[in-house]
């Protein structure tokens, strides 16, 4: 209604002055010029009113527009940045090569060309100014691994031929699956040692309606602009170096950053952290988890661990402590990778477990008995009377949501909903 007033503004003053005098004029001869007085004085105050909230009210409706506006802009100029970002991120790694391929041939050919020295001198240290070291040469790469096993120098030197720059840029550029051990060793060093964690997400959303209720966060290696290497394929080299909790460490910094971030702008929504269970036991992992929560306290249910089936089956009674305090401090944690859905549902339910994760083609195939609906059925049934959500996940079409739909399940992941993607391709603008 504000909304015509304000559009013919004029129309309705017209009408409301006619009316007033009309007003005016009837009291006063039936009453007397005395009641026509205070009439006239109720319409005045009753006009003044009415003016004053429809000015409030368009005043209130332009700024919604300029925040509506600044919010479409602030989202349009953040991915500009991350483009922006990972374009100078590719110029650098260019620039690094550039600086490997100059150093090699001032090795060969200074007594011939001095000038090459200086070449190399000076792109090093504008690289060194940047902030972004050069990337080790074949040579500095073969070395640092010739320490570790015979066979991964062996494979070093086959992958980085000492005269072929063409040949190591060509395996850098195939897929990350194709990426040999020592590579993706490399990478990973690289990236924790310079913060150069990507934080990648997927959602997790409400059903039927498809709400975005939970980001499912995990870390990915950045390979070159573009490129990144999954979990899958670098954690169990990361644990065999020691690099896991490290990389997870990261991972928590930047969802606490998040939290802190929701909270000030009145975003509800949950976090999954897919980390590694020999994280919980890291000193600076649990140090800056617990300065959080000292400090937050009301945050911290927005924190969910995630980890293996494999690993909670083998947890070991000191990790079950910690895993219980931190359930006593609101945070929560979700099993994942789910092969046998037999669990102990007490012992979820005093670990805190609150969340379990099925395949949606192992539950689809269940269904395609009645032995196996009924194990379903019974399963949703332990599951909703311990309070513990059952989240499907890598659903793919929308006829695997109708036949989900038939067991009552309430929350869906998977592609069909978003692929995994950086963070910020998920991340709400404002609260709802």
């Amino acid at each position: 209604m504000f909304d015509f007033i304000s559009k013919h503004s004029t129309i309705w003053l017209s009408l409301y002055l006619c009316g007033c005098v009309l007003m005016v004029a009837f009291v006063g001869g039936m009453f007397g010029g005395s009641a026509a007085g205070t009439v006239a004085g109720f319409l005045v105050l009753a006009g003044t009113m009415g003016y004053e909230m429809l000015s409030r009210y368009q005043a209130e409706k332009k700024i919604k527009s300029q925040v509506s506006t600044m919010g479409i802009n602030h989202d349009r100029l953040t991915r500009e940045m991350a483009r922006t970002r990972g374009e100078m991120d590719g110029l650098k790694d260019d620039m690094a090569r550039a600086a490997a391929l100059l150093k090699k041939q001032q090795a060969t050919q200074t007594a011939q060309s001095p000038l090459g020295e200086n070449i190399a001198s000076r792109i090093q240290q504008s690289l060194e100014k940047m902030g972004m070291r050069p990337r080790a040469t074949v040579a500095d790469t073969s070395r640092r691994y010739e320490d570790l096993t015979a066979a991964s120098a062996s494979r070093s030197d086959d992958i980085f031929p000492e005269n072929d720059d063409i040949e190591m840029d060509r395996r850098m550029s195939s897929h990350p699956a194709n990426y040999s051990d020592t590579i993706v060793s490399e990478l990973v060093h690289h990236a924790v040692h310079n913060d150069r964690i990507e934080i990648f997400a997927q959602p997790i959303v409400k059903l039927p309606s498809r709400r975005l209720i939970y980001l499912e966060l995990f870390a990915r290696i950045r390979a070159k602009a573009g490129v990144y290497i999954s979990a899958d394929r670098y954690r169990e080299l990361a644990e065999k170096e020691t690099l896991m909790s490290d990389v997870d460490h990261l991972l928590l910094i930047h969802v606490l950053d998040s939290i802190r971030s929701d909270a000030r702008r009145n975003v509800e929504l949950g976090y999954f952290l897919n980390i590694a269970v020999s994280s919980l036991k890291d000193a600076a992992f649990m140090g800056d988890l617990l300065e959080f929560i000292k400090r937050n306290r009301e945050l911290s249910q927005n924190l969910i661990f995630e980890i293996k089936q494999s690993e909670f089956n083998g947890l070991s009674p000191q990790m079950m402590a910690v895993m219980q305090g931190l359930g006593q401090t609101g945070c929560r944690f979700s099993i994942d990778n789910i092969d046998n859905p037999n669990m102990d549902v007490m012992k979820l339910q005093k670990l805190r477990i609150e969340f379990i994760k099925l395949d949606a083609a192992k539950l689809i195939s269940l269904a395609t008995s009645s032995e196996g609906e009924a194990l379903i059925a019974r399963l949703k049934n332990r599951l909703d009377a311990a309070n513990i959500t059952l989240i499907v996940e890598k659903i793919e079409n929308d006829r695997d949501v109708v036949e989900l739909l038939d067991f009552d399940i309430e929350y869906g992941e998977g592609y069909l909903f978003g692929k995994p993607d950086l963070e910020i391709a998920y991340r709400p603008k404002k609260a709802a």
